[in-house]
């Protein structure tokens, strides 16, 4: 396995616990993951509250946004989620890691792979609004 792909969570939210990849509504989010299941190795769901979240993990309905935090909250998750990524043995040389997420949710996480050597980070969507995102996945046939 060589590509890991990071899709944030969104706002909108089934009532209902979910497993991660059925918990979020929004057509972004739904679209950010189909593309990421086809063209990344392994693919995790970057969640406010739950941290790195497989797609098949249970998870509770929740109102958590990194929005809300401050910047020590928000520095603490994303080395979560690099701890999480690291145990699961994915942190190694070679591996490039591709984020379907916002600033908010990035920046927190590369800070923590800046002290990794060899592993490569990648934004396709860098810089783009939702409605350009939305047509970038049209375009591919998402």
């Amino acid at each position: 396995m060589n590509t890991i792909g990071l899709v944030s969570c969104s706002k909108t939210k089934q009532k209902y616990a979910s497993k991660a990849q059925e918990l979020y509504t929004s057509t972004l989010f739904k679209k950010a993951l189909a593309y990421a299941e086809k063209h990344y190795d392994k693919v995790f769901i970057l969640s406010a509250k739950y941290g790195l979240a497989d797609l098949n993990q249970l998870l509770e309905p929740y109102d958590v946004t990194l929005k809300n935090l401050t910047y020590k909250e928000r520095h603490h998750w994303g080395f979560k989620v690099v701890k999480g990524l690291d145990e699961r043995g994915l942190l190694r040389p070679g591996v490039e890691i591709y984020f379907h997420a916002g600033a908010l949710y990035r920046v927190p996480i590369i800070t923590h792979l800046h002290t990794r050597r060899g592993i490569k980070t990648n934004t396709p969507l860098q810089g783009l609004g939702i409605g350009k995102q939305l047509a970038w996945y049209k375009e591919r046939g998402f």
